[in-house]
């Protein structure tokens, strides 16, 4: 049984996983202001999410009805896992940013 909304969420996933590509050029730049190898980091682990989690998600859909796990299931799962890997350890990351950031400029301005 598919769901209604299933062809709109994949449709939605590959756009999604564009518009986070489309932003690494701007977090690069403001994060290199305090360290490169953070903003290298940083832009890998958004780059991994979107390209895992977002966009391989949308290319290849995960057959549930099937017992085995064909190709696409197999690229949709492994995508999954390092997208997902690279979004839970990202706020490490950015903590670090922050810490970093805050010892440069002598405070801490997250809104501005």
């Amino acid at each position: 049984m598919s769901s209604p909304v299933q062809q709109a969420f994949l449709v939605w996933s590959v756009v999604t996983g564009t518009f986070y590509l489309f932003s690494l050029p701007a977090v690069y730049q403001e994060i290199c202001k305090t360290s490169v190898k953070l903003a290298r980091i940083v832009a890998s682990l958004i780059a991994a999410y979107a390209l895992g989690e977002e966009i391989f998600s949308g290319i290849f859909r995960l057959d549930t009805q099937q017992p085995t796990w064909n190709f696409s299931s197999w690229m949709h799962n492994i995508g999954s896992a390092i997208g997902f890997s690279g979004f839970m350890v990202l706020p490490y990351f950015i903590y670090r940013y922050y810490e970093k950031k805050k010892i440069k400029n002598g405070h801490v301005a997250i809104f501005g």
